[in-house]
């Protein structure tokens, strides 16, 4: 099992945002940062290769998740292992953080 430290685990407003109004969405990201915790990337095989290589060396840390229906999720731990952050595509780039 891949094992590594999540840091503060943080998530962008839209999705902090969405989970407060949907129920089913707020388990779907729940469920995805177990699978993540875990190293059962939600990605193609050659994104879970790099993520396993990256645990392994130290970089950062990012894959996808979609479930029935559910927008896309990325979740991301940055190379220092301080932070892991829970957002939409869309949002990558500006967001503020909410701690779980």
């Amino acid at each position: 099992m891949v094992q590594f430290e999540l840091g503060t685990v943080t998530m962008s407003d839209g999705v902090f945002n969405k989970a407060m109004e949907d129920l089913s969405f707020a388990m779907f990201v729940l469920e995805s940062l177990e699978l993540y915790k875990q190293g059962k990337w939600g990605a193609s095989e050659l994104d879970s290769k790099l993520n396993d290589w990256a645990v392994e060396c130290g970089d950062y840390i990012s894959t996808g998740y979609n479930h029935l229906g559910q927008p896309i999720i990325w979740i991301i731990t940055k190379q220092n292992r301080s932070a892991t952050t829970i957002l939409f595509p869309h949002e990558y780039g500006a967001m503020r953080n909410h701690i779980l």
